[in-house]
């Protein structure tokens, strides 16, 4: 498994700019993620990952059940 991204993107000038489209992107990737993982019976590192993610939320204050991504960028 990948321990890190890259990504190559671009904001509009009249956005609210790069850090929003991080932000966004985070979201939305973490809410599949965390789907997922507690859905897909076929996928043997289920469990595996669901302790992982639980283990860093319960180092960050802003997450209630998993930390799927770091907080700074």
């Amino acid at each position: 498994m990948a321990s890190h991204l890259h990504q190559i993107v671009k904001a509009k000038e009249n956005s609210d700019g790069l850090s929003a489209i991080i932000r966004d992107f985070k979201k939305h990737t973490s809410k599949q993620l965390i789907h997922w993982v507690e859905t897909e019976k076929r996928e043997s590192r289920a469990d595996w990952l669901k302790v992982v993610f639980k283990y860093h939320a319960k180092h960050n204050k802003n997450n209630k059940n998993y930390q799927i991504w770091k907080q700074d960028n």
